[in-house]
């Protein structure tokens, strides 16, 4: 079984610190478990090229992925244990 190393807060770093140095590490947060980077198409950055003009099914499908990407963010806090789940 691999160990894990825990930082605690009161340690020091004068240089810097750096947390993972691949996404194939793991890493969790306030006992959450630990795990590898998330990664997938919904976390593509946005660009919106909606007008005045723009029709209600452009509007309709900029909202569904704010929405999706807004979700994603969510889950990768609360899976790394920052934020707390709803539940």
């Amino acid at each position: 079984m691999k160990r894990m190393r825990i930082i605690r807060p009161e340690h020091t770093h004068s240089d810097s610190l750096q947390v993972c140095a691949a996404p194939q590490e793991t890493l969790g947060f306030h006992g959450a478990i630990p795990t590898v980077q998330r990664a997938g198409k919904v976390q593509e950055k946005l660009v919106s090229n909606l007008t005045a003009q723009s029709s209600v099914s452009e509007i309709a499908e900029e909202i569904k992925a704010l929405t999706a990407l807004a979700n994603e963010l969510r889950d990768a806090l609360v899976e790394k244990g920052l934020i707390k789940d709803s539940a």
